[in-house]
């Protein structure tokens, strides 16, 4: 049997749902922010230490290498750890309120800023001077 919901009670899901994903939009924009940062650290960082301070251009490159990493790998963390709050607050709604619709494009989202994070720690790593 079909159970009756009212029109607040759909409007409760919908704010609900909504705010799970405009949270891990959130979470994701700042991926996107921290693994973009590592990976312009690599690259411009080496040519402005070796250029205004007098260092090997090899030691520079280390700690380019070492910066950017240090931030790619947060970039990494954040969506896992964004997917992973979206599923509880998606599971409580659903809980309270029934059926929601699926959230397929959430998924397909997270998993290219995931990949996208694990091309540029890859990048990185495998970068010569």
């Amino acid at each position: 049997m079909k159970q009756r919901t009212s029109t607040t009670t759909e409007l409760a899901k919908q704010r609900n749902q909504a705010a799970a994903e405009r949270t891990l939009l959130a979470w994701i924009r700042n991926s996107l922010m921290l693994l973009g940062l590592g990976l312009t650290i690599d690259y411009v960082s080496v040519e402005l230490l070796s250029e205004f301070i007098e260092v090997d251009r090899v030691k520079s490159w280390q700690v380019s290498h070492a910066l950017s990493l240090l931030t790619i790998v947060p970039g990494l963390v954040l969506p896992v750890l964004a997917i992973w709050q979206y599923r509880i607050s998606v599971r409580s709604v659903r809980r309270d309120y029934g059926v929601l619709p699926d959230g397929w494009m959430v998924w397909v989202t997270t998993t290219a800023v995931v990949l996208f994070g694990f091309i540029c720690a890859i990048v990185v790593l495998f970068k010569t001077v």
